[in-house]
């Protein structure tokens, strides 16, 4: 997907204020400008004038950073009130169940959403067997749901945090502040259900961008969804 013409569609939160801060740079880098930045306020129950803003500046792809679901799904209504059939990408709430359910596969054809690698899947890589033993583990505990429609994204981040933990607790005998860190910062390529984490001494961030791909929202199911193409 090679498009020079793209707009921002960001909440009006310090979210948003975050999403625009890392937006420029990777912008400047490709030697590209946003055609557009609009802010929105979460919850507005009308995305289009923010739309046409975006269609009338020539936009010929959306990136579009929501909090929730029914921001998600409210604009993607409004998208296809308006007959608008552009390239959207966006946050792991945009390929959730829920939005999936209220606006239908047809509609996400051209939406990407946010993930990360150890649940998502393409024609050649099937899901991690780690990442499909904790997605049974949850459905045992949500009475067999099938498919599940419960998200796992945060069940695994804060599954592996609670286990990293756990690690660097016994290392150090101890859960003191002090002793706990100094083990923590010892762990490298511990591999979790979510990603493989590593820390040091001078880098409290176990996880890298690498960890991440896009994924076709309408492709999701079960909790877990395809690459898109050309997708890490």
């Amino acid at each position: 997907m090679k498009l020079a013409k793209i707009a921002l569609l960001v909440e009006s939160t310090a979210l948003g204020k975050g999403v625009q801060s890392i937006m420029r740079p990777l912008f400047d880098a490709k030697g590209l400008a946003p055609v557009l930045v609009e802010e929105y306020k979460p919850g507005d129950l009308d995305f289009t004038v923010s739309l046409n803003k975006a269609r009338s500046a020539g936009a010929q792809a959306l990136i579009i950073w929501f909090g929730n679901t029914t921001d998600v799904v409210r604009y993607n209504k409004n998208m296809q009130s308006m007959g608008w059939d552009v390239p959207v990408l966006g946050p792991s709430s945009l390929a959730d169940s829920a939005v999936l359910e209220s606006v239908g596969a047809a509609a996400l054809q051209k939406s990407y959403g946010l993930s990360q690698r150890s649940l998502a899947f393409s024609d050649n890589q099937p899901l991690p067997k780690a990442m499909v033993d904790f997605r049974e583990k949850v459905r045992a505990k949500l009475n067999g749901e099938k498919p599940l429609k419960t998200a796992i994204v945060l069940p695994a981040a804060f599954y592996d945090t609670m286990y990293v933990i756990k690690a660097a607790a016994e290392k150090a005998g101890s859960v003191e502040g002090d002793k706990l860190k100094a083990e923590m910062e010892k762990i490298t390529q511990w591999q979790g259900v979510y990603a493989t984490w590593t820390f040091s001494s001078t880098s409290h961030r176990p996880l890298g961008d690498d960890d991440g791909t896009m994924v076709v929202a309408a492709s999701c199911d079960d909790a877990a969804c395809k690459k898109a193409p050309n997708a890490p």
